[in-house]
């Protein structure tokens, strides 16, 4: 079975709409499959090549700005909760 059988999506027509859509992740995973089932196709090896060259270097300072994002989401669950708890208060009522 040839890797186009295997997903009849997974041809580099597709590959190439994936790539001008900017969805290169797609793009990547369809011709890295067509490569595996045609390692001597060297457009399919270009086309991968300049996909790749498309895709954006992960930012040095990325591990910061990542905890920086889940720290931000974290506290905004508690805010919520917060809101939640303060909603369903029951007032206490003294004699």
């Amino acid at each position: 079975m040839t890797a186009q059988e295997d997903n009849p999506f997974y041809t580099s027509t597709m590959a190439r709409i994936h790539a001008g859509q900017g969805r290169y992740a797609e793009a990547v995973r369809i011709y890295r499959h067509l490569l595996a089932g045609n390692p001597d196709r060297s457009d399919l090896r270009e086309a991968l090549a300049a996909v790749l060259e498309k895709i954006p270097p992960v930012p040095a300072d990325w591990p910061a700005a990542a905890s920086t994002i889940r720290q931000w989401v974290h506290l905004l669950f508690q805010q919520q909760t917060l809101r939640r708890l303060q909603r369903i208060r029951i007032p206490i009522v003294t004699k």
